[in-house]
């Protein structure tokens, strides 16, 4: 999946913090005891539990993105920095 399709990429990084930490949460009771759990407008099961998975991955993708968790080793490693720069090339050719 590319970063641009990343539903969680572009959102503040304290919603991001705050949402890994209600999936985590919905993960572990959902694989220790089998519970339910529920977010606002939403319920999982134990059969949510792959979707739950792969939505906290996606938080983690933007969270990594951001520079606030480290990337994966086999990712590349590290958050990504944009450069931009401007070369004048008239000013050190031109004699």
């Amino acid at each position: 999946m590319a970063l641009s399709d990343n539903p969680f990429i572009g959102l503040p990084l304290a919603d991001l913090q705050d949402l890994q930490q209600k999936w985590l949460q919905a993960i572990k009771d959902l694989a220790t005891a089998g519970q339910s759990y529920t977010f606002p407008g939403r319920s999982l099961t134990r059969a949510n539990l792959p979707e739950a998975r792969e939505t906290l991955m996606l938080i983690n993708q933007a969270l990594s993105y951001y520079g606030a968790l480290p990337a994966p080793a086999a990712a590349g490693g590290g958050a990504k920095q944009i450069v931009q720069a401007t070369i004048d090339t008239q000013s050190h050719f031109a004699r």
